[in-house]
């Protein structure tokens, strides 16, 4: 097999017609329905050419599209080019539905395969109705025809796994596992099987490093009244065996389908999250004779809402990040002048946090965007060797990045001008940061989501006649995934979890000009009870990061007498929290760059 994408293509659609299907869909997912996976799982990629952290493949015999959304259109229609398939761009009006599309190239209908331990449960069972609805059958394929053809697939990750401290994770796996077992008992289970990694970690105290820029490890937790029990490779656990708690027995990460199947044989009941279990997990337990008690796992709600040694590690991570942060962008003129590049900078990044944050710094928390001039418009662009672009003194520059650290996740973006911007470019700036300090000053009574709350920043931008694609706000993990759910702000996707004390999350409206530049502008804030006259309750926003905004892209004739003072009391709050830490060098620009 050849290396180009066609030449996989054309092995991959062998395949799957010799297992008697007549079309396939490959997703984006691992076996734990993780947004971001190991090398091991990069299958979409590997077929497609596009390395996006969302997409769904889909072929036929002759025919093949992909599906992403907002954040990934330009840089689908850059991967996609020349490969022969069609990118459907989700969200868009005149984006056919995956299944219609399979009507219009496949009128007869026919068989569709699937790999179905990257299907959950839930998305396995939606496809089925929607297909059978076009005379489709879904089939669940005995091998996946990606694995066929992939020669040097990477291998299986099993990097060492780390203890997560009691100092910083706030509650032990015993106390855990007790809230665990009270679910049990109401729930009418006699286990619960988490599957999705951040889950696992959170639950055990432990971290790893099998994903990318995710502190997590490969594995299963089966919960049940007596113990947690952790399927995973058990090489990572060598070195911290002796520090694991009593409650947690340890099994390796095969196992699991023949213990479950021993436990279908006793007529064990097994909860399983629709959304995480995957489909080859729960179907062959129902197979062996076993019943799935199918319901969302309370975990996540648990683990979103931040106990105050969690929130007080975020704190620290923090003013480590904006160290950084402060540290760089105060030599960034420099920088340029001497030739920078976009990867070059995303390099000094992670060497400025890797400075401010010592023994404490891991790695960055997701794939560093550097994006300069109209790279800033392709929402999720990160450099490589073939588009790295050398900065000048001019245009604007969209930084966002992030660290995670023993005790702490960041994530911040800033855009930055290099030279004299344009009245658009101000105009823009200015738009992005009415949305991002109203959501930030936003006030609530408990019980609203973020759905509802994505409107306080969009708003601003509506008035001055800009829009983005992308949600305002994701949950953040502590010490973990820089994406978690079960709550986030966006208007496209309607998720109505509400908002509760505790819960750490991003504030970043953008926009972005197809050709031209891209603005962002990103915080993560901490849900907190905030004071208010009289005797009711309200929520509101305490911010985590702490870095300068850009006063050279802001046109304060656009902007309110409130928001002024909103970012004068910002700016106070960043000198307060950074001058103490800094360099002179970087102390005396902050100063400088805070004035007005």
């Amino acid at each position: 097999m050849g290396n180009t994408v066609a030449q996989r293509l054309s092995a991959i659609r062998e395949q799957f017609q010799k297992a008697g299907v007549q079309a396939l869909v490959v997703p984006s997912a691992d076996p734990h329905m993780s947004e971001y996976v190991a090398a091991h799982f990069l299958r979409r990629g590997f077929a497609s050419g596009f390395d996006g952290s969302a997409g769904t493949l889909v072929l036929t015999a002759d025919a093949g599209a992909l599906w992403t959304d907002f954040r990934y259109y330009l840089q689908g229609e850059l991967q996609l080019a020349g490969s022969g398939l069609e990118l459907c761009k989700v969200g868009l009006p005149e984006t056919p539905a995956m299944e219609d599309w399979l009507a219009q190239k496949l009128p007869g209908g026919g068989k569709v395969g699937v790999n179905a331990s990257v299907f959950s449960v839930k998305e396995y069972a939606d496809l089925k109705e929607q297909l059978k609805r076009r005379h489709f059958d879904l089939v669940a394929l005995d091998a996946d025809p990606v694995d066929a053809v992939w020669a040097e697939r990477p291998p299986f990750p099993c990097e060492p796994a780390r203890l997560h401290p009691l100092e910083v994770a706030g509650e032990s796996v015993e106390s855990k596992h007790l809230r665990l077992q009270r679910e049990l008992r109401e729930a009418k289970a006699d286990a619960l099987l988490v599957a999705a990694l951040d889950e696992v970690a959170w639950l055990t105290n432990l971290r790893g490093g099998d994903v990318d820029f995710n502190p997590v490890f490969l594995g299963y937790a089966l919960v049940d009244r007596q113990s947690v029990i952790l399927y995973t490779a058990q090489a990572r656990l060598r070195d911290v065996l002796r520090a694991l708690p009593q409650v947690l027995k340890l099994r390796p990460y095969e196992a699991l389908a023949s213990d479950l199947a021993e436990r279908a044989k006793r007529g064990e009941a097994i909860w399983m999250d629709p959304t995480t279990a995957n489909e080859a997990v729960a179907g062959g337990f129902q197979k062996a004779g076993g019943m799935v008690l199918s319901k969302g796992s309370p975990i996540p709600k648990w683990k979103a809402a931040k106990n105050e040694p969690e929130l007080d590690g975020m704190r620290r991570a923090h003013l480590r990040d904006g160290v950084a942060m402060v540290e760089f962008l105060a030599r960034l003129d420099e920088l340029v002048a001497t030739g920078a590049t976009e990867r070059s900078v995303a390099e000094g990044l992670h060497q400025a946090r890797m400075k401010a944050g010592g023994a404490a710094y891991i790695g960055p928390s997701f794939g560093t965007i550097v994006a300069y001039g109209d790279h800033g418009a392709i929402v999720h662009y990160t450099p490589t060797e073939e588009s790295d672009r050398p900065l000048a003194a001019e245009g604007i520059l969209l930084l966002d990045s992030g660290g995670q650290y023993v005790d702490g996740t960041t994530d911040i973006t800033r855009t930055v001008t290099l030279g004299r911007p344009t009245a658009e470019q101000i105009r823009a700036y200015t738009a992005v940061l009415k949305g991002h300090l109203r959501f930030g000053s936003a006030r609530w009574k408990p019980g609203l989501d973020g759905y509802k709350l994505d409107m306080v920043a969009r708003g601003e931008l509506w008035r001055l006649g800009y829009d983005y694609g992308h949600g305002t706000g994701h949950g953040v993990g502590a010490a973990l995934c820089v994406h978690e759910g079960p709550f986030r702000a966006h208007h496209f996707f309607k998720n109505l979890t509400p908002l509760e004390e505790g819960n750490v999350m991003s504030n970043e409206p953008g926009y972005y000009q197809s050709g031209g530049f891209g603005v962002r502008i990103e915080n993560l804030v901490i849900v907190r009870k905030v004071s208010a006259p009289g005797e009711e309750v309200f929520l509101g926003f305490e911010p985590l990061t702490f870095c300068p905004y850009d006063l050279r892209l802001v046109d304060q004739n656009l902007l309110e007498k409130s928001e002024i003072a909103q970012i004068r009391q910002y700016h106070a709050k960043v000198l307060e929290k950074l001058l103490p830490l800094l360099s002179p060098e970087a102390a005396a620009w902050l100063v400088e760059v805070t004035r007005g």
